[in-house]
């Protein structure tokens, strides 16, 4: 089993005005030789290239919440989906990584308080939460 006080990043609930959720996702590229790993509810900001990386410490404007990924498969040949986003070799500069990113300023995330000093209250439910990166 998963270890249920681990990170997991931003994960949507509801939305503020109680419609059903519909993530209004953005479709954005991650560059074919990207490093960096982007996992499903990690935060990521937009780069001057006009690609997405993960956003980092310091970092002070976000593009929205990663939702997964698709290209298509060097190996396999086909298109393929992932919840997550890590160097695939053999990709080529030509090839298209689309991201697909949570957009929508109404929804409501639950996220890790990452502090074991700082308890959670019921006073603290609904507050906004700063954001450690790592």
């Amino acid at each position: 089993m998963a270890n249920p006080t681990g990170g997991f990043g931003l994960q949507p609930v509801r939305r503020v005005d109680g419609a059903a959720l519909s993530f209004q996702l953005e479709t954005r590229q991650i560059a074919y030789n990207e490093t960096s790993v982007i996992a499903t509810g990690d935060l990521v900001k937009s780069l001057t290239t006009g690609f997405i990386d993960l956003f980092a410490a310091g970092d002070t404007r976000t593009a929205g919440v990663f939702f997964g990924c698709s290209y298509r498969d060097p190996n396999l040949g086909n298109t393929v989906w992932r919840p997550i986003w890590n160097a695939v070799s053999g990709l080529a500069a030509t090839d298209i990584v689309t991201a697909y990113l949570i957009i929508d300023p109404n929804i409501v995330f639950m996220i890790r308080n990452s502090s074991a000093a700082t308890a959670i209250t019921v006073a603290n439910v609904g507050e906004n939460a700063d954001i450690t990166v790592g």
